[in-house]
């Protein structure tokens, strides 16, 4: 049984380098291989090949993960996006909540284009962004493309609106063809003594 979000909330990462990577760059390729490797390492004893940047038959793009058996027929797909939950939050403004919804609709639609090209695999899309759980006291020049937010902001703010955003915009780009799972939220370390998380919401189409 191939039970992806078990396998997601496992993933073992709480440590500072981590959290530096999260806080200095977008953390997707990292999640990726952090990924599958677990993948690997619990899949293989049955015969199955964890692929990264697995080449779709359409040779248009590949994807982030690809499962495969033998004859390298795809059992389960995986596109995964990430972003900043706090990314450009100056106080819940449009910017904000667009910089989400963009990275959620491109999500969506990529993972609707594998069902069609693969419909008999399982293909899933992970959206994860990335959550300071205290105010950061550094440089901008520091944190790169992730931004700590105003002192006068609140993080329960910017968490709800992430996530209020991330639903909202899966269930009006796709209705009731995309499953979302509840949160998963995973510790990644501290960045200048600030515990650092990643949010994540798993779909399935």
């Amino acid at each position: 049984m191939f039970e992806l979000k078990e396998m997601i909330s496992d993933l073992q990462f709480n440590n500072e380098e981590y959290a530096y990577l999260a806080m200095t760059s977008k953390f997707e390729m990292q999640f990726r291989d952090k990924l599958a490797f677990s993948l690997f390492e619990k899949l293989q004893k049955d015969e199955l090949y964890v692929c990264r940047e697995w080449n779709l038959k359409s040779k248009k793009r590949r994807i982030d993960i690809g499962i495969v058996d033998s004859e390298n027929n795809p059992k389960y797909l995986i596109e995964i996006k990430a972003t900043n939950a706090q990314h450009g939050y100056t106080g819940l403004e449009r910017g904000f909540l667009n910089h989400i919804r963009q990275h959620i609709n491109s999500l969506v639609s990529q993972i609707e284009e594998l069902r069609k090209e693969y419909p008999n695999s399982e293909i899933f899309g992970i959206m994860t962004g990335t959550h300071p759980e205290g105010i950061i006291r550094t440089h901008d020049f520091m944190v790169g493309s992730c931004y700590s937010p105003p002192q006068d902001s609140s993080l329960l703010e910017i968490r709800k609106a992430y996530s209020n955003t991330v639903i909202d915009t899966i269930k009006k780009s796709a209705g009731d063809r995309i499953e979302i799972s509840e949160l998963i939220e995973i510790r990644l370390g501290e960045f200048y003594r600030v515990p650092i998380s990643l949010l994540i919401y798993l779909l399935k189409i």
